[in-house]
């Protein structure tokens, strides 16, 4: 495995362009494919980085409809949602992903914010919540558990 720092100086020192399209494909063999849904503000950034670094596979979407359309066509192992601005993207991936066979038993990290209700978004399938602010070392630790 290759450190965090190393791992995010290496893809600062990509271009910008090819950085922030599709699906990025891990320096090392892949642990899984991750899934971050909803808005992609900067703090995602550094988890991607962080999850690359320790072999993870990372895809983007922004919304419902199309994150629920990657799962259907792509193997996704771990999916990350949640935050400001996502909670209804977050919200409605984890109702599609509980209601397909395919997809039920796929983790799913809910990043925390404040009014989050842990305990119900634990009752409705999120498998891990992380509660900001936490470190990105937590998230990847989770996602390596949840994996």
């Amino acid at each position: 495995m290759i450190s965090v720092a190393t791992a995010v100086q290496s893809y600062c020192e990509e271009s910008e362009s090819q950085a922030d399209q599709g699906p990025f494909a891990s320096p090392a063999a892949s642990v899984g494919r991750v899934l971050f849904v909803g808005a992609h503000d900067r703090h995602r950034r550094p988890m991607a980085l962080a999850l690359l670094g320790q072999g993870f596979e990372i895809m983007r979407s922004s919304t419902a409809t199309e994150a629920l359309s990657l799962v259907k066509k792509e193997e996704v192992t771990l999916v990350i949602t949640g935050g400001k601005g996502s909670k209804r993207a977050g919200k409605a991936v984890l109702r599609g992903l509980r209601a397909s066979a395919r997809s039920a038993h796929t983790p799913v990290i809910w990043l925390g914010a404040e009014g989050d209700d842990e305990e119900a978004l634990l009752r409705q399938g999120v498998s891990l919540f992380l509660r900001a602010p936490f470190p990105v070392e937590q998230l990847v630790s989770a996602a390596m558990f949840a994996v």
